[in-house]
């Protein structure tokens, strides 16, 4: 099937229930809570891990293995949890965690420099909960954002790419904020 371009004026450039198309600003409006919820969740996730992360405890060698296995654990528990609709948390409150997880970035600070919080224990906690925290939010804002029930089919697919880019977006920024506080703090 040949892709036909349609002006505007054209019956054809209708949405495919037959309504005007919306612009891209309103469908991204109806979101945007989902699409800066996600953004910040792996902008707190890459900038704590695994630099900040790993630096709480450079004199052993385990401790950055173990700290790798304990976010990728808790990550996998968080999304897997998501199938079960029982512990579904209302759309509306994931920026609210969202934003709270970017507590997430002084409680690191504090186990590398200075060292307010000694030991491996805390930082252990830490990347658990971070974990489970990235899996659980990342998921339900992945089937929350293009299920929206205030979207039309046609738009489903826009906002699944905003969806995308808000991950890439967040893992860009985190990454660079995490490389500038390691380097910062290794100082």
């Amino acid at each position: 099937e040949e892709l036909a371009l349609c002006r505007p004026s054209d019956p054809v450039a209708d949405g495919d229930d037959g309504v005007q198309p919306r612009k891209m600003a309103t469908i991204l409006t109806i979101t945007a809570p989902r699409i800066v919820a996600n953004f910040l969740v792996y902008f707190v996730t890459l900038t704590v891990f695994p630099g900040l992360a790993v630096m709480a405890d450079l004199s052993s060698g385990w401790f950055g293995v173990i700290v790798v296995f304990l976010f990728s654990a808790g990550d996998l528990a968080g999304r897997s949890v998501c199938r079960f609709q029982r512990v579904w948390s209302l759309p509306k409150r994931l920026l609210p965690y969202s934003v709270a997880r970017l507590v997430f970035i002084p409680l690191f600070i504090m186990c590398v420099k200075p060292k307010v919080v000694p030991g491996q224990a805390i930082p252990y906690i830490l990347m658990i909960l971070t974990g489970l925290t990235n899996g659980y939010t990342t998921a339900l804002c992945m089937m929350f954002a293009p299920s929206n029930p205030l979207l039309r089919e046609s738009e489903r697919g826009i906002v699944g790419s905003a969806m995308s880019l808000s991950v890439l977006g967040g893992c860009s920024v985190g990454s660079f904020v995490g490389l500038g506080l390691t380097t910062l703090l290794a100082e």
